[in-house]
């Protein structure tokens, strides 16, 4: 069960009509419809499929719980946390070692390139909307050399654009791990295949364990930030090399 007081950790800050405006920027930015390429990638779950970790709803739900609670709430969300807060503050220089820290942390070459590809695209989209601009004047040049930005880093940029506030992170938060979620079950609604409604069961199961996952991610110090999952390496490694490849990773 979720406890009565996580629904805190997900509410923008009170104010009528500021909080549609931050329901509706999020809404924009986790959007399955924005068109910035994850359908092609899986987060890893491709191998996983391959390898028959996942083959129904339940194991799903499983592999889709524990990648949350033991991977992306100790990286990927602690650094989304803390590279908003950079791009929120226009500090180019500070997200850049956060985004040198969300490389760092991939595992496998799969789980790189998805990392930089939907960085590239969440790029392409900011500019394409006029967003953004003050960091793709100064980013590059506060960019570390010879390193892409990434998806966590443009994501945090994104939200800064649409004009969410540093009080509104854990909302930021929650939307790129829910995005992660509807995004993985489409890809095994093709790749087990699920019905619809399997994958709506599962999406259903796992939305009462974003509040506690993002309380998680918030909690965790900069020293502390880091995962392993190897499993889900093992799996992506060798998604690389199969020969039927539905996703990219």
């Amino acid at each position: 069960m979720t406890p009565r007081n996580d629904r805190e950790y997900l509410s923008p800050a009170p104010g009528g009509a500021g909080d549609l405006g931050t329901l509706l920027a999020l809404l924009c930015l986790g959007s399955p419809a924005r068109p910035f390429g994850a359908f092609a990638w899986s987060g890893g779950l491709a191998g996983a499929l391959d390898l028959a970790w996942v083959r129904d709803g339940e194991s799903l739900g499983a592999w889709l719980a524990d990648a949350a609670a033991l991977g992306l709430a100790r990286a990927e969300l602690p650094l989304l946390a803390r590279a908003f807060r950079a791009a929120a503050r226009e500090d180019y220089a500070l997200l850049a070692q956060w985004n040198e820290w969300v490389l760092a942390g991939k595992g496998t070459r799969e789980t790189y390139r998805e990392e930089v590809e939907l960085g590239g695209a969440l790029a392409r989209f900011a500019r394409d909307q006029g967003l953004a601009e003050g960091f793709f004047r100064e980013g590059a040049r506060a960019g570390t050399p010879g390193l892409p930005w990434g998806h966590v880093a443009l994501f945090a940029v994104l939200g800064a654009a649409l004009g969410l506030k540093e009080p509104e992170a854990p909302a930021l938060l929650a939307t790129f791990l829910w995005s992660y979620f509807e995004n993985a079950v489409a890809a095994a609604a093709k790749g087990v295949p699920l019905g619809q409604r399997e994958s709506q069961r599962a999406l259903l199961k796992l939305a009462p364990t974003v509040p506690g996952t993002v309380r998680a991610a918030l909690e965790v110090a900069d020293g502390e930030i880091g995962s392993s999952l190897p499993l889900l390496a093992i799996a992506s490694a060798r998604h690389e090399e199969s020969e039927s490849r539905m996703f990219r990773g």
